[in-house]
């Protein structure tokens, strides 16, 4: 798929933004459903199954959109500071195909669901345990094989070494860090 990221004609970049949409989208919703505030959305009784539901697959979809758009600025920076000439939709691309994992991870998010039902979404639910903990290893599992897939991405679709791709990918990963910690302690 990576290679084929290098196909800019107007036939093919519009044959990938249906695919890429709906694994922004899912790709956020079981990112969303990992963070401490959908954890715990079913602590408010006024929040039945339908409310979480649509508030998940809203915040998620819109977490998704945030995270295409400002991961791929922040990945197309890391690139450029190398030497790529690839366009800014490329580089976004590249991040949306290699979040196909965490996309898949919905299915383990559903599986969970099915095993500890309404206490998945509830603070110190039965899923807090043991079987709780399986589950984020595989999510996180998932993370780094996506992790893995922009590496290759970045260095199939941009034809670099393994170092000069892991160097972009690192760069693009510390900027990261530092603007979710900065956004933190503003907000804290």
């Amino acid at each position: 798929m990576f290679v084929a990221l290098r196909d800019t004609t107007d036939k093919s970049v519009a044959d990938r933004s249906e695919p890429i949409l709906a694994i922004t989208v899912l790709a956020g919703i079981a990112g969303i459903v990992w963070t401490r505030p959908m954890e715990r959305v079913m602590d408010n009784p006024d929040v039945d199954w339908i409310n979480a539901m649509i508030l998940i697959y809203l915040a998620g979809a819109l977490y998704g959109l945030v995270v295409y758009w400002a991961g791929g600025a922040i990945l197309h920076w890391a690139v450029r500071s190398l030497g790529s000439t690839g366009s800014f939709r490329r580089n976004r691309q590249i991040l949306a195909f290699s979040a196909v994992p965490i996309a898949a991870s919905l299915v383990v998010e559903l599986l969970r669901l099915a095993v500890y039902g309404s206490a998945t979404l509830k603070t110190g639910g039965a899923d807090s345990g043991a079987g709780g903990i399986a589950f984020a290893l595989v999510e996180l599992g998932c993370v780094a094989w996506s992790l893995a897939l922009v590496l290759l991405g970045i260095r199939t679709t941009h034809g670099w070494s393994w170092g000069r791709a892991a160097w972009a990918l690192g760069s693009a990963a510390l900027l990261a860090a530092v603007i979710v910690v900065g956004l933190a302690l503003i907000g804290a």
